[in-house]
């Protein structure tokens, strides 16, 4: 007769807490994958939100900034090795030449205010990324010119005026040379002028700057005793001013401001003093 295995209640219940446990065990595994995957997420979003914004890392020395990119723009500030700027992340193309430059914010003295600059990317600097987010577009563009030809009048006591025609450079930011060529007239005469001008220029807000100067040069006149008397036909003339320079872009500045002008022989001469306008047409 043909035995059939016994079936016992122990080994089926052995079986089920068997399949049980395992069953538990893959619910366990699934929710701690989940919950990994979670937090992996989170993470990744929280990185996400902290990283909003970007900043350029200076890795090379006395990389210049220029108000316009590109590099016959004006230069507005000059950056030390180690100096991070806000960035942004989106390269501007060079204005009329090859290669692309960086928008950033720089602190411009005196008085720290922020303005917008632009970085060569060919330069040796790099982009990490900050939690700090500065919205670099509501800046706006001054595009300064690095020369111009500037117009000059002034007007000085004694019915004295000057006018004349320069070319100015900026060669660092804030500083400025010109050159230029006139005639220093009154009611009677003209007599030729020439000289040389160095002057500093500080941002004092918005598009506005305060400028001083001082000019040494030469008038060259048809005869003695015409600038003053006791003038020779060349007399030797130093000018000192400052003022007030409305920035117009790389279009145009016009400026005013007092001027002093000392007319001097060897042993004579004459301080006059008035008021000079200017105006300049970027190059």
């Amino acid at each position: 007769m043909k035995k059939f295995p016994r079936f016992t209640w122990s080994g089926a219940t052995i079986n089920m807490k068997r399949a049980l446990q395992q069953k538990s065990n893959e619910v366990f595994i699934l929710k701690i994958t989940k919950v990994f995957a979670v937090l992996a997420i989170t993470l990744l979003f929280c990185d996400g939100m902290a990283s909003t914004g970007a900043q350029l890392v200076i890795d090379g020395e006395g990389i210049i900034v220029y108000s316009g990119p590109s590099v016959k723009y004006r230069a507005i500030g000059i950056t030390d090795r180690g100096q991070k700027l806000p960035v942004s992340l989106q390269k501007i193309p060079g204005y009329k030449e090859v290669g692309d430059f960086y928008k950033v914010l720089v602190k411009v003295k005196p008085g720290n205010r922020k303005r917008l600059g632009y970085i060569s990317s060919s330069e040796q600097v790099r982009i990490e990324h900050t939690s700090e987010d500065e919205n670099i577009d509501s800046y706006q563009d001054f595009l300064l010119a690095k020369s111009a030809v500037q117009l000059a009048f002034a007007v000085l006591n004694d019915k004295n005026y000057q006018v004349a025609l320069g070319y100015l450079i900026y060669p660092l930011p804030n500083l400025y040379l010109k050159a230029f060529v006139g005639q220093a007239l009154s009611l009677t005469r003209a007599s030729f002028l020439a000289g040389i001008e160095v002057g500093v220029d500080y941002f004092i807000g918005g598009p506005w700057s305060a400028y001083l100067s001082f000019a040494p040069g030469m008038v060259f006149s048809n005869g003695s005793d015409q600038l003053f008397l006791g003038s020779k036909p060349v007399t030797q003339v130093i000018q000192g001013g400052a003022g007030l320079r409305y920035n117009a872009g790389e279009h145009a500045a016009l400026s005013f401001g007092l001027l002093q002008a000392g007319y001097f022989n060897t042993a004579t001469g004459v301080l006059l003093s008035g008021m000079m306008i200017t105006l300049e047409v970027g190059l």
